[in-house]
């Protein structure tokens, strides 16, 4: 009588093991999943490098305000229109390392009764100061205060 050879793949009539077509439909699933997970990771990282320019963007202006704080009112009323590039901080003194990021300040005298009211120049013991930080000239961050003359 003759022996059967038992296939290594089956046993007692019941397969093991994944077909070809199992194979490439779990290879597909896996797939999908993991361009997710990247796709999520990437927006993530593309997230927190706007965040820590926006950051970036807060100090400058903090900078400009702590410089303010410290100066005469005609001072700060005199800043129009002045940019620094390279930035500086609230001593005056460039900041290294700071290629590319700018401070823009804008002030405009206000009414004292009503400070979203604009008045003419010299006109008013009022100032918004209005600071804008860029990047390579792309806006960060505009920001702003009043600053009120000290008798």
């Amino acid at each position: 009588m003759k022996t059967r050879r038992r296939d290594r793949n089956h046993r007692g009539g019941k397969r093991l093991g994944f077909t070809l077509v199992e194979a490439l439909v779990t290879i597909l699933m896996l797939s999908i999943g993991l361009a997710g997970i990247m796709g999520a990771v990437n927006l993530g990282i593309r997230y927190s490098g706007e965040g820590a320019e926006l950051t970036q963007g807060i100090f400058l202006a903090q900078e400009i305000r702590e410089r303010t704080l410290n100066m005469d009112f005609t001072d700060v009323a005199a800043l129009d229109g002045v940019t620094y590039q390279p930035p500086i901080n609230s001593h005056g003194v460039p900041i290294l390392g700071m290629g590319g990021w700018s401070q823009t300040i804008t002030t405009s005298y206000r009414s004292e009764s009503d400070p979203s009211a604009t008045l003419a120049s010299g006109t008013s013991d009022l100032v918004y100061v209005q600071v804008q930080t860029a990047r390579q000239g792309d806006v960060a961050l505009t920001t702003g205060w009043l600053v009120a003359r000290k008798e």
